[in-house]
Protein backbone atom coordinates (compact mmCIF):
# COMPACT_ATOMS: atom_id res chain seq x y z
CA UNK A 1 0.00 0.00 0.00
CA UNK A 2 1.27 3.23 -1.15
CA UNK A 3 1.44 5.85 1.89
CA UNK A 4 3.63 8.13 0.47
CA UNK A 5 3.96 11.75 0.40
CA UNK A 6 3.11 12.30 -3.48
CA UNK A 7 0.02 9.12 -3.06
CA UNK A 8 -1.28 11.19 0.01
CA UNK A 9 -1.17 14.24 -2.62
CA UNK A 10 -2.71 12.93 -5.24
CA UNK A 11 -5.41 11.35 -3.19
CA UNK A 12 -6.53 14.52 -1.72
CA UNK A 13 -9.13 15.67 -4.39
CA UNK A 14 -12.54 16.60 -3.97
CA UNK A 15 -13.60 14.03 -6.20
CA UNK A 16 -11.45 11.13 -4.94
CA UNK A 17 -12.26 12.09 -1.60
CA UNK A 18 -16.19 12.26 -2.13
CA UNK A 19 -16.08 8.61 -3.29
CA UNK A 20 -14.77 7.54 0.51
CA UNK A 21 -18.27 6.78 1.75
CA UNK A 22 -19.01 4.24 -1.18
CA UNK A 23 -15.65 2.23 -1.46
CA UNK A 24 -14.02 2.43 1.99
CA UNK A 25 -14.61 -0.66 3.55
CA UNK A 26 -13.27 -2.28 7.04
CA UNK A 27 -9.38 -2.01 7.00
CA UNK A 28 -9.42 0.94 4.30
CA UNK A 29 -5.86 3.07 4.65
CA UNK A 30 -6.38 6.52 5.95
CA UNK A 31 -3.82 9.92 6.53
CA UNK A 32 -4.37 11.47 9.39
CA UNK A 33 -3.39 14.96 8.98
CA UNK A 34 -3.32 14.95 13.00
CA UNK A 35 -4.63 17.38 16.02
CA UNK A 36 -3.93 18.93 19.32
CA UNK A 37 -4.84 15.44 20.60
CA UNK A 38 -3.02 12.93 18.37
CA UNK A 39 0.07 12.65 15.66
CA UNK A 40 -0.52 12.85 12.08
CA UNK A 41 -0.09 9.37 10.34
CA UNK A 42 -1.27 5.99 8.78
CA UNK A 43 -4.17 4.03 9.85
CA UNK A 44 -7.01 1.89 9.26
CA UNK A 45 -10.79 2.29 9.42
CA UNK A 46 -13.08 0.49 11.91
CA UNK A 47 -16.42 -0.32 12.98
CA UNK A 48 -16.13 -1.46 16.63
CA UNK A 49 -16.41 1.52 18.41
CA UNK A 50 -19.30 3.18 15.69
CA UNK A 51 -17.31 4.99 12.75
CA UNK A 52 -13.92 5.62 13.43
CA UNK A 53 -10.51 5.55 12.29
CA UNK A 54 -7.56 3.86 15.06
CA UNK A 55 -4.87 1.84 13.95
CA UNK A 56 -1.67 3.53 14.19
CA UNK A 57 -2.12 5.01 18.44
CA UNK A 58 -2.75 2.32 21.52
CA UNK A 59 -5.69 0.75 21.34
CA UNK A 60 -7.60 3.22 23.98
CA UNK A 61 -6.77 5.82 21.66
CA UNK A 62 -8.84 6.76 18.49
CA UNK A 63 -10.34 9.68 16.75
CA UNK A 64 -13.94 9.74 14.95
CA UNK A 65 -14.28 10.19 11.22
CA UNK A 66 -17.69 11.21 11.55
CA UNK A 67 -16.76 14.01 13.93
CA UNK A 68 -13.71 14.94 12.39
CA UNK A 69 -13.96 14.24 8.51
CA UNK A 70 -11.52 16.88 7.47
CA UNK A 71 -9.15 15.50 9.28
CA UNK A 72 -8.61 12.17 7.07
CA UNK A 73 -7.57 11.59 3.90
CA UNK A 74 -9.03 8.50 2.27
CA UNK A 75 -6.08 6.45 0.68
CA UNK A 76 -7.85 4.04 -2.32
CA UNK A 77 -6.04 0.79 -2.57
CA UNK A 78 -5.92 -0.56 -5.89
CA UNK A 79 -9.26 -3.31 -4.99
CA UNK A 80 -11.27 -0.03 -3.80
CA UNK A 81 -9.94 1.62 -7.12
CA UNK A 82 -10.65 -1.30 -9.58
CA UNK A 83 -14.70 -1.02 -7.84
CA UNK A 84 -14.87 2.68 -8.63
CA UNK A 85 -14.39 1.58 -12.89
CA UNK A 86 -15.94 -1.88 -12.85
CA UNK A 87 -16.83 -1.95 -16.62
CA UNK A 88 -12.88 -1.94 -16.85
CA UNK A 89 -10.59 -4.68 -16.22
CA UNK A 90 -7.02 -5.41 -16.13
CA UNK A 91 -6.70 -5.41 -19.90
CA UNK A 92 -7.89 -1.85 -19.98
CA UNK A 93 -4.90 -0.43 -17.66
CA UNK A 94 -2.23 -2.49 -20.04
CA UNK A 95 -4.18 -0.63 -22.81
CA UNK A 96 -4.24 2.61 -21.23
CA UNK A 97 -0.79 2.41 -20.15
CA UNK A 98 0.66 1.26 -23.45
CA UNK A 99 -0.75 4.30 -24.92
CA UNK A 100 0.74 6.22 -21.95
CA UNK A 101 3.77 5.44 -22.32
CA UNK A 102 4.16 4.60 -26.48
CA UNK A 103 4.22 6.34 -29.08
CA UNK A 104 4.64 5.08 -33.35
CA UNK A 105 7.29 7.23 -35.14
CA UNK A 106 7.13 7.74 -39.21
CA UNK A 107 8.38 4.04 -39.75
CA UNK A 108 5.53 2.24 -37.66
CA UNK A 109 8.23 1.22 -34.90
CA UNK A 110 7.33 1.82 -31.16
CA UNK A 111 9.72 3.96 -28.49
CA UNK A 112 8.94 4.84 -25.04
CA UNK A 113 7.49 7.98 -24.78
CA UNK A 114 6.40 8.96 -20.83
CA UNK A 115 3.76 11.50 -20.85
CA UNK A 116 0.91 11.72 -18.28
CA UNK A 117 2.32 8.62 -16.43
CA UNK A 118 5.68 9.51 -16.19
CA UNK A 119 4.92 10.62 -12.37
CA UNK A 120 3.77 7.96 -11.25
CA UNK A 121 6.00 5.60 -8.94
CA UNK A 122 3.59 2.73 -7.71
CA UNK A 123 0.67 0.69 -8.98
CA UNK A 124 -1.83 2.51 -6.35
CA UNK A 125 -0.72 5.97 -8.26
CA UNK A 126 -0.95 3.92 -11.66
CA UNK A 127 -4.51 2.77 -10.80
CA UNK A 128 -5.91 6.04 -9.22
CA UNK A 129 -4.02 7.98 -12.50
CA UNK A 130 -6.49 5.31 -14.41
CA UNK A 131 -9.34 6.31 -12.31
CA UNK A 132 -9.41 9.59 -12.71
CA UNK A 133 -8.63 9.64 -16.42
CA UNK A 134 -11.44 7.11 -16.66
CA UNK A 135 -14.09 8.87 -14.98
CA UNK A 136 -13.04 12.50 -14.81
CA UNK A 137 -10.68 13.14 -18.00
CA UNK A 138 -7.59 14.30 -15.58
CA UNK A 139 -4.25 13.54 -15.29
CA UNK A 140 -1.37 14.05 -12.72
CA UNK A 141 1.32 16.17 -13.64
CA UNK A 142 3.23 15.78 -10.24
CA UNK A 143 1.98 18.60 -8.07
CA UNK A 144 -2.15 18.22 -8.89
CA UNK A 145 -5.22 16.81 -11.47
CA UNK A 146 -5.57 18.68 -14.13
CA UNK A 147 -8.30 18.34 -17.33
CA UNK A 148 -6.78 16.19 -20.10
CA UNK A 149 -6.41 18.11 -22.98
Amino acid sequence: MDTSETYIKMSDYEEIQAARGRYAVIGSIWWFKGSNLLPEGVCTYHRGKGQVVSGMWDEEDWMSLSIAPNLFIWLPQQDELQEMIPDHSFLNLIDYVWHEFSQYDGDGSVFATPKYLMNVTSMDQLWLAFVQKELHNKVWDGEEWSIMQ
